[in-house]
């Protein structure tokens, strides 16, 4: 894997790998505190710093993944993740997620310029059509990234998720490359 440059720059942020000693920083920190988690159905064990490297260095080496670090423009504090996943290069399709971590940071449009980023590298690289994404029903903040960014809602999943002790509807979004 590949990008056209050591990173991928935004309006607002640059996107670079995730590398496996992230696991030591910031990363761990809002993964570990919570700070978000009651949106992610992925995350109900309990993270070490352990798990987390482990996480980053399979998702590194997965041929259908791209996982980035969200940094602010001309800054190399990790702020965020966006991933690309799941990619069906047959199809030419591949989910999307993203998480901000400190607070300060969200709100700004730094979620939806990181998007529209990897939006233009997975359809201008990657040569993707479609980019799709599943989004709690009480995750508005992320709804507003997504919605931003341009991904329109195409669905809706009664109860399909259990995220902090209750079911949820699960939103599903979606962007195409009409070019």
């Amino acid at each position: 894997m590949s990008l056209p440059q050591s990173k991928l720059d935004g309006k607002l942020i640059s996107l670079r790998w995730m590398r496996s000693d992230d696991a030591d920083g910031s990363y761990f920190d809002w993964m570990a505190g919570n700070l978000f988690t009651e949106y992610l159905e992925n995350y109900r064990d309990p993270i070490t710093r352990e798990k987390l490297r482990e996480y980053i260095e399979i998702q590194n080496n997965n041929s259908n993944t791209y996982f980035f670090g969200i940094c602010k423009k001309n800054s190399s504090v990790l702020i965020g993740t966006v991933k690309l996943s799941l990619i069906d290069w047959v199809a030419r399709t591949s989910a999307i997620g993203i998480i901000l971590g400190p607070a300060e940071v969200r709100g700004k449009g730094n979620g939806r310029d990181a998007l529209q980023t990897v939006c233009h590298f997975a359809f201008h690289h990657l040569n993707l059509y479609k980019l799709y994404a599943g989004i709690s029903s009480n995750n508005l903040a992320s709804q507003g990234s997504f919605e931003g960014a341009g991904f329109k809602q195409e669905a809706i999943r009664p109860n399909q998720l259990w995220l902090d002790g209750a079911y949820q509807d699960q939103i599903l979004y979606a962007i195409y490359n009409e070019n």
